[in-house]
C-alpha cells in the first residue's frame, strides 16, 4: 500500500508537468518504406534490417544512429513495438558524440528487464525517478525524447514518465547524434527528428503594478471622540 501510494503520488506530480513550450523544427523523418537501411544510418552494435516497412533489431543489445549531426536541442520521436517474449529497452538516445549511448542521454523505457524508466547521462544515472510503466508486448508505443533547455524528458504515449534537470546539459558542437538503443527484438516506425535553437519564456512575466495616485490614497479617519 505504501509503494502504491508513492507511485500514485509520483504519477500525479509528473502529470502536472507542463509540456515543452519550445518551438521545434522538423529536420529528418523516416518511415522505412524500402528494402535496405540506406546511407543515413550507422549501426553501432547488433543486427538491424528493414522488413515490411519497419526497422527491425534482433536479440540482445542493439544500437543504431543517424549519421547526420544535428545542431541545437534535440527532440526524437518514433513508434516502437516489442517483438520479444520478455520486453526490454525501447530507448532513444539524444545528444550523443559517437554511435553509443554512453556519450549522450539514454532515456530508458523498460530498462533493466522492463522494470525501470530512467535517464542516463554519458553512462551515469541522472535520476532514479520514473513512473513505473512497463513495455507491453504487442502494443505500439509512441516514444518521445527531448532536451528542452536544461530539462531532459521522456514521454510515452502522451504521458511524461520521467524528466529531470541537467545543470550541465550536453548541448555543444560535439553532442549532435541521435539514435536508438534496444535490448530485445523490436520494430520501429515513423521516426522523426526535431531541433530547436531558442527557448521561449517558461513563465509569464508579472505585469507591472500601476502607480498609486497620491490623491486617492486611503487616509486613516480621525480618532473617535465620545464628545462628538
Amino acid at each position: 500500500e505504501i509503494r502504491q501510494a508513492a507511485e500514485s503520488g509520483l504519477q500525479s506530480v509528473l502529470a502536472r508537468i507542463h509540456p515543452s513550450l519550445r518551438r521545434w523544427t522538423p529536420v529528418f523523418s523516416d518511415d522505412f518504406e524500402r528494402a535496405e537501411l540506406g546511407p543515413n544510418w550507422q549501426v553501432g552494435i547488433g543486427e538491424w534490417k528493414i522488413e515490411k516497412g519497419r526497422l527491425i533489431c534482433g536479440f540482445g543489445q542493439s544500437e543504431i544512429y543517424l549519421k547526420t549531426a544535428f545542431a541545437g536541442y534535440h527532440r526524437l520521436e518514433f513508434e516502437a513495438e516489442s517483438l520479444a517474449t520478455q520486453p526490454c529497452d525501447l530507448s532513444p538516445v539524444i545528444h550523443a558524440v559517437d554511435p553509443t549511448y554512453t556519450t549522450g542521454y539514454l532515456l530508458q523505457f523498460g530498462g533493466e528487464g522492463n522494470t525501470q524508466n530512467r535517464i542516463l547521462r554519458a553512462g551515469s544515472l541522472l535520476t532514479p525517478l520514473g513512473v513505473p510503466r512497463p513495455i507491453k508486448r504487442g502494443q505500439t508505443h509512441h516514444i518521445v525524447a527531448e532536451l528542452d533547455g536544461d530539462i531532459v524528458r521522456l514521454s510515452i504515449d502522451g504521458e511524461t514518465l520521467v524528466e529531470c534537470r541537467d545543470p550541465q546539459p550536453l548541448q555543444n558542437p560535439r553532442n549532435r547524434r541521435v539514435g536508438l538503443c534496444m535490448w530485445s527484438e523490436a520494430a520501429i516506425d515513423n521516426l522523426r527528428v526535431f531541433t530547436s535553437t531558442e527557448l521561449p519564456p517558461l513563465h509569464r512575466p508579472t505585469p507591472p503594478r500601476r502607480p498609486i495616485n497620491p490623491a486617492r490614497r486611503w487616509k486613516m479617519p480621525p480618532p473617535f471622540s465620545a464628545d462628538g
